[in-house]
């Protein structure tokens, strides 16, 4: 009997994990402080933002509110993204209340027979984005001191989400209806079941989302104190770190990069909105099993796109928010012209490969 022959993609999964048990048994006190951060921003921010909106998303679902909102929307969003004028429920929701709340609402359509799977993961490629309230709020407000970078950041956001939908459009054409059915039918009576099935679904979506923030923060933690040991620059440890998880990379960013390049820096994190977002969505639509490469392919897309818009809007607009920087002096060209990030010719060639990959994967997984 011959023995099984385990390849290098078999192993790495359990090397991986000897890494990362070791690394938290050796330093545990820095895992603990990882934990302790991730609780803080659970407590402080994630459970307020994000809990109602879930919430939300799932009332309006059930109770086809969403429909009625999106029925002077579908069309216009037909003709950009190619779904149907069920889908344009879970776009809207998800641009408004941010991820992953898009997502949810997109799954509660497809268990519903409203949308297909196709359009499930084309809705999950391009309409979960950080929201509005976390961007404007939180990073603008919160961190930079300025609402309007938050609203800076969130225009770009959108902006490079609505880029990759079209896009998903011109690659993979229209989706057919579902049914002939309008897309807005009223009920007869509203089940107090629908209510009480919605808030419950929305709470076990959120502790999936705790769970992998608090894992990620740990995670985040004790490679930032591994990172510090090997002195790598400032900002690939911040870039390394946001990859991870999207909210402490953003955090660090702004308090320990120049204004000008922390300003792109988030707009790369919150374009690509992290692994652990990653892992959130995929544990809602873990039934659902979509595919991973199309997703991280637009990501990175949107990510590299959002950096280039970011620099672009710094050089064109010059915005207040940049305090300290003269906006006509050395300094300026100094904290933006020369950003450590991969713009310049490197980056729309990177934008050109990454649109290539992600036709080849969207292309496969259609099939």
């Amino acid at each position: 009997m011959k023995k099984p022959v385990h390849t290098l993609m078999d192993m790495m999964p359990t090397g991986l994990l000897l890494c990362l048990l070791c690394l938290l048994l050796t330093d545990s006190e820095t895992a603990m402080n990882g934990v302790r951060k991730g609780l803080s921003l659970v407590l402080e921010t994630l459970i307020p933002s994000l809990f109602p909106f879930l919430v939300l998303s799932e009332l309006v679902v059930r109770f086809r509110v969403g429909e009625r909102i999106a029925v002077p929307l579908s069309r216009p969003l037909r003709r950009m993204f190619g779904t149907t004028r069920a889908g344009s429920v879970a776009i809207v929701i998800g641009f408004l209340c941010g991820m992953p709340v898009g997502s949810a609402a997109a799954r509660t359509l497809y268990e519903q027979g409203k949308i297909g799977k196709r359009e499930l993961q084309r809705i999950l490629l391009f309409a979960n984005i950080p929201g509005s309230g976390f961007l404007i709020g939180g990073v603008g407000s919160a961190l930079f001191g300025d609402a309007r970078a938050g609203i800076a950041l969130f225009c770009i956001i959108a902006s490079t989400s609505i880029f990759a939908g079209i896009l998903l459009h011109l690659l993979g054409g229209s989706l057919p209806e579902m049914s002939n059915i309008p897309l807005y039918v009223t009920k007869n009576s509203q089940s107090l079941t629908d209510f009480t099935n919605g808030v419950s679904r929305a709470l076990q979506n959120l502790l999936q989302v705790i769970a992998f923030v608090l894992f990620f923060s740990c995670l985040s933690e004790c490679l930032s104190e591994l990172a510090e040991a090997l002195s790598p620059p400032t900002v690939i440890r911040v870039i390394l770190c946001g990859i991870l998880e999207m909210t402490s990379g953003i955090s660090t960013a702004v308090t320990s990069l120049p204004v000008g390049t922390a300003f792109c820096v988030c707009a790369f994190l919150a374009g690509f909105s992290g692994i652990s977002v990653f892992f959130q969505i995929f544990s809602i639509l873990e039934k659902e099993n979509p595919p991973i490469s199309p997703y991280l392919l637009s990501k990175l897309l949107q990510g590299g796109f959002s950096a280039l818009l970011a620099k672009l809007y710094l050089r064109l607009a010059r915005p207040s928010f940049l305090e300290g920087i003269s906006v006509f002096g050395d300094s300026f060209k100094e904290h933006v012209g020369s950003l450590p990030l991969p713009c310049g010719a490197l980056l729309p060639l990177l934008l050109l490969l990454l649109a290539t990959a992600l036709l080849f994967a969207f292309k496969k997984a259609k099939a």
